[in-house]
Formats: C-alpha cells, structure tokens, sequence
C-alpha cells in the first residue's frame, strides 16, 4: 500500500515524523525538496532555511542530484553543501586532478577532450568550438600516444605527428603533401577556413602545452620541487575567473604551502608517478568543512557532533545493510581481533549518531531510504534502525497494530511526473516541481 493518512492515528497526523520510501537518490532528493516547500508553505513565519539541516549517509553521491534539483526548483531555498571531497564536481580541484593523472599512454583523443571541455580549461584558452576541434581530430586521425613509433605505425595516430597536420592545414593551405625535418612525411589538413582557424591555433596552444608538461615529467625529482611543477600546471592550464573558483583556487594554493612545508625534509628524489598517486590521494581526501553553517539549507555528512538541533532534521539514505556502517578492517587487523575497552566500534558509534539525530530534530524528522526495487519493483526493507524506530513508535500506540507499519511509510513512485502527485484523496502526495 501507499500511505493513507486516515489509518494513521491522530498523535501520527500532524507530520512531526515522515519516512519516505523511494527507488532512487534522485527521487529522495526530489521528495525532500517537496517535503521542505510544503512544511514552509504551512509555516512560513516559523521556518527558514536556516532552520533545516539534511544528513546524507554519502554526501559525495547525493551532491550532484541536490544541486540538480535545487538548482532548478521553481521554489528556491538558499544552500550549502559541507563535507564533500574537494576532487568532486566540476571544480578546480577535479580538474587539477585530472590534469595529473593523464599520462602518455592515457591521452587517447576523446581523454583529451574531456579535459578541454571542463571549464577552467577552456577559459583559460578561450576555446568554444569543441565540434570544430573534435572533427580537426578525427581529420588528423589523432588516436593515442604522445610520438608513437614508427615500427608499428603508431607514429601516425599519435598526437605528434597529428598536430602537425593540422597546423600546416593552415600554414600552406593547398599542398598536398609536406616532408617535414624530422623525415616525417605530411598531409595537411585544408579543411577550416576563416576566424575558425584560430580556434585550432588555441587548440593547437592548448595540446602543446599539455605535451610540455607530460614531457617534463620523466627525470625524478624531490618532493618539494614536484609541488612547483602542480604550480606550473595550475598556472599554465586553469584560469581563475569567478568567486568560487577564486575561494577554490586560495583553498588550493594553503594546500600545497602546506605539503610543500611537510615535504621541505625529504630530499629523496622519487619519480612522478610516486609522487602522483601520494599527491592525488591527499588531495582527494580534503573536504570542504569551511562550508558548515554559512546559511540557507545545510546538507552535510552523517558524522557525529554534527547533530545541532534544527527545527527541520531530514536524513537521506538510511539504506537496508549500509546504515548503521560494516567494519571494513581487514582481518588480520589486530585491533578486530582482539578488541579492547574503549576501541572505536563503528556500528555502535552510528546507532548513537542516529540517537543523537533524533533528539535534535526540535519539529520535524524526515527519513528517507531506498526502499523500492528500480528493476522488478520488489520492496526493500530500511536500515535496521528505522526499522526499530517504527516499532518502537507502533508499541506507543493505545493500540498497537503491526499493520500501522505500511502506514507509516510512505511509497513514492518512480518519477516525479506520476499522476499520483496532486491527484487529491487519501495518498496526499504533493509535488512542487512540476
């Protein structure tokens, strides 16, 4: 069944406690987004956004379809999002990330445009045209490596002897055929005409540089002087150009003064891809805590001490098996083998966590978990704790009903556009977003 608010009884009415089944994460945001406007519709000089704290199980998974939705709501609520990695989004970081990772034997053609196409990047080369450039590519037969080798004919896919092509496509435009100093023999590539030409000769800066910088990677050098070579490329291929990138960009440069300060004692010299992987894997690690509490709705991560009372506390993703937490030591972790008093137990510490959210909902608690099969439709069951929460509300009942539980719960259906949304009777579902 769905929810029939007429079964529940009067001390369930007054939505002080609403737990949302729904398919997606995508559905869970969109139905807390409904939930949100119609609590401030009904009191909209008691409640503010300011007043609304959303606890997420995973923070990074349900960023992108909070901003999705947020973003485009025809109610709009002020926001912030806390937590998140950093690396995550379209954001300097990530973009930097990515930058640092590509190597020679990953810079395949479309690799490439996916880094072009990224914000920072192609502001910084003032490119637009990707259609112009990719087709330029395809023209050039640009598949992958840096030179190739001439054995095997991969000389003649790599981006070398690519770039070649195209940049005597407008340097003698109309001769067949050109042997450069290298014996290389060319075709050019006579296909762009007019004020387009500059937007290959911004391509053709962009992936020179991007040459340069994997070029300069192969002799070792000490840790120090690694982290001036990430300024390098910060410099060289990412443009700053707005507040947010230009909070980001002052975040990124106290990052690395300050890896580069623990970094000063190690004269060892390692090779890029050592420092690579330690480097990348820090960077992944930082969040954005600076963000709690700026105003507007607070979504962050389900941890404990974060629980500060708010008049409206929503939890996203109370899922069946994932909440509270698995320990994930190995077993040979001495630690799991033979705990001791005072040893951190994750599950324990989340069964608090959910105490704790509980008592700082001040007005109103909404839950929400996955609780319908995308595929076949089957119904699965919420975290363990929500499970307790809903028998031990039923056992409070004058009259306990084990059958108030389907009551309780709320079934959504699969899209946003259902016709159960503001069809009226008993289910009251209501959507805003249509």
């Amino acid at each position: 069944s769905d929810v029939c608010s007429s079964d529940l009884p009067e001390m369930l009415r007054d939505g002080s406690l609403v737990i949302n089944s729904c398919y997606t994460q995508a559905r869970e945001v969109e139905v807390l987004y409904n939930e949100l406007v119609k609590l401030v519709n009904a009191k909209p000089d008691e409640i503010a956004p300011k007043d609304i704290l959303v606890l997420c199980s995973d923070i990074d998974a349900y960023a992108p379809y909070i901003r999705a939705v947020f973003n485009h709501a025809p109610y709009t609520f002020n926001y912030t999002i806390s937590d998140q990695k950093i690396t995550e989004g379209a954001s300097l970081f990530a973009d930097l990330k990515n930058l640092l990772e590509l190597t020679s034997d990953s810079m395949k053609a479309e690799t490439v445009m996916e880094l072009l196409e990224s914000k920072n990047i192609s502001a910084r080369f003032d490119i637009s045209q990707f259609d112009l450039i990719r087709n330029a590519i395809q023209e050039a037969n640009i598949r992958c490596g840096i030179s190739g080798e001439q054995d095997n004919d991969t000389r003649l896919v790599s981006w070398e002897y690519g770039l070649q092509r195209i940049s005597l496509g407008w340097c003698i435009s109309g001769s067949p055929q050109y042997t450069a100093p290298s014996g290389d023999t060319l075709l050019p590539i006579d296909t762009v005409e007019g004020d387009n030409i500059f937007e290959l000769v911004k391509f053709h800066h962009f992936a020179s540089q991007l040459l340069h910088h994997l070029a300069i990677r192969k002799n070792p050098r000490t840790v120090g002087n690694w982290v001036n070579y990430v300024r390098e490329v910060v410099d060289d291929m990412l443009l700053i150009d707005n507040e947010q990138e230009s909070g980001d960009y002052h975040e990124l440069i106290a990052f690395l003064d300050k890896y580069q300060q623990q970094a000063n004692d190690i004269e060892e010299l390692v090779t890029y891809e050592v420092f690579a992987y330690q480097f990348t894997g820090a960077l992944q690690s930082e969040t954005r805590q600076h963000m709690f509490g700026r105003g507007g709705v607070l979504f962050c991560s389900l941890i404990p001490m974060r629980s500060i009372p708010h008049k409206v506390v929503a939890i996203l993703g109370m899922n069946y098996n994932e909440f509270p937490r698995k320990d994930s030591r190995p077993n040979f972790d001495l630690q799991k083998q033979q705990p001791s008093p005072g040893d951190r137990n994750i599950r324990n510490n989340d069964k608090h966590l959910m105490l704790e959210t509980l008592l700082s909902a001040k007005e109103h608690l909404i839950i929400s978990y996955l609780g319908l099969d995308i595929k076949d439709n089957a119904t699965i069951p919420p975290s363990a704790l929500v499970d307790e929460l809903i028998q031990y509300i039923i056992e409070g009942l004058p009259q306990p009903d084990i059958q108030m539980r389907n009551s309780i719960i709320v079934k959504h259906p699969l899209h946003s556009f259902s016709s159960r949304y503001g069809a009226g009777g008993a289910n009251g579902l209501t959507s805003y977003l249509s």
